[in-house]
């Protein structure tokens, strides 16, 4: 059987970065992710005062006394998450805060959070597209209050950023959410993180998050494997009839995406039906395994892919089409039925990580199929390709 190791968690490793940067002291990130997403959050909170060293393939976090305001906008590539933990940190920075990015970032938008920092009292510039970079934040001396109401619809990682710098409030702050989350484990992985941190964080009612001021400190923090990445690498082995182990991850994760295996097994027999709302990045894998299923798949609670690096949902009916999938989308559906008749094509994955891995697990089965900007994949897995030839090869 193939050995493989995961690739590390994206999702801990920022995590991780933040709040190695507030805390008070240095942190050792062991196990951290070098990808494209970790590289401009590193530049980022470099410019911001923190000093990063590679110590062999850990990071060294050394923190300032207190965050600095760039001089110059920083400049995020396509990273939703150092976007949003970004604006969520302004409310830390002496001065004015300049997020920019890659075209495809400065068109997602992050309603909710910039809606909570103006109810904290920051003023908050879009220069182009509302709620969306290039951003200009300004920040009161101190919050006008200890708490916040947030509608985590579009993303519950907006729910994340305000709950990542919440200890470093002079009073803590009081998350409400107005209604339940989507991918709702990711929020848990971040209050997993602050606990690693020594930062409690407290339910005292139902979709709301209490943090007490307090200053996160960790010497070590060491990084899991990544669910969300071996989901990519479990599918190749389904499809290619062939038995892996992934190694490097752990079964009592908090990660959602944990579950995959689970949702392999139910497409072998008759039309699958799932409901990921909590669990979005697995729609990708799991939709380019439903064509070859026996009866397919209905996928439900996913509207929020509309929102990701690409519209998700939109890009991959458009590009399954192109290898003759038959496929029924909505504004929170996704019904796929099993490939008849298969044909090669130029797929398109418009910059986005996933969807060029999910494009490169249909290559696995249809000869002809060709992936345009194969490098996006650097943003999350840059092994990607490596690794998806080591399964394909291995006998």
């Amino acid at each position: 059987m193939l050995k493989i190791n995961a690739p590390p968690s994206k999702s801990y490793t920022l995590r991780g970065m933040v709040l190695a940067a507030l805390s008070d002291k240095p942190t050792l990130l062991t196990n951290p992710l070098y990808c494209e997403d970790t590289e401009v959050l590193t530049n980022a909170l470099e410019r911001m005062g923190v000093k990063a060293e590679k110590r062999g393939d850990d990071l060294l976090l050394i923190p300032p006394d207190r965050l600095r305001a760039p001089t110059k906008p920083v400049f995020l590539g396509n990273s939703g998450a150092a976007l949003r933990f970004l604006i969520a940190m302004s409310l830390l920075i002496d001065g004015d805060l300049s997020l920019t990015g890659t075209d495809a970032l400065m068109r997602r938008p992050s309603p909710a959070l910039i809606s909570a920092l103006r109810s904290l009292g920051a003023a908050v510039l879009e220069e182009e597209i509302s709620d969306c970079p290039p951003l200009r934040i300004t920040l009161p001396k101190h919050p006008a209050k200890r708490d916040v109401e947030i509608d985590p619809s579009v993303s519950g990682q907006q729910v994340s950023a305000l709950l990542l710098v919440a200890s470093r409030l002079p009073e803590g702050l009081a998350v409400k959410l107005t209604k339940p989350p989507p991918s709702e484990p990711y929020i848990e992985m971040t209050v997993d993180a602050l606990k690693a941190f020594g930062v409690s964080v407290e339910r005292p009612r139902n979709l709301t998050y209490e943090v007490q001021h307090a200053t996160p400190s960790c010497s070590e923090y060491r990084i899991e494997g990544d669910h969300s990445s071996a989901a990519f690498l479990y599918a190749a082995a389904w499809l290619l009839k062939k038995e892996i182990e992934v190694q490097g991850l752990r079964e009592d994760s908090r990660q959602g995406d944990r579950i995959f295996p689970d949702l392999l097994q139910r497409l072998e027999s008759g039309k699958a039906e799932y409901f990921l709302r909590d669990t979005p990045d697995l729609v990708p894998p799991l939709a380019a395994c439903a064509l070859f299923s026996p009866g397919g798949a209905r996928i439900e609670g996913i509207g929020h892919l509309r929102y990701k690096e690409s519209d998700r949902i939109g890009v991959l009916a458009s590009e399954l089409k192109k290898v003759g999938a038959v496929l029924r989308v909505g504004p929170d559906f996704m019904e796929i039925d099993p490939l008849e008749a298969s044909r090669p094509a130029a797929m398109d994955p418009h910059g986005d990580h996933r969807m060029a891995m999910a494009f490169g697990l249909l290559s696995l089965r249809i000869p002809g199929v060709e992936i345009a900007d194969r490098s996006c994949v650097g943003k999350s897995f840059p092994d990607f390709w490596k690794c998806l030839n080591q399964i394909a090869e291995n006998i």
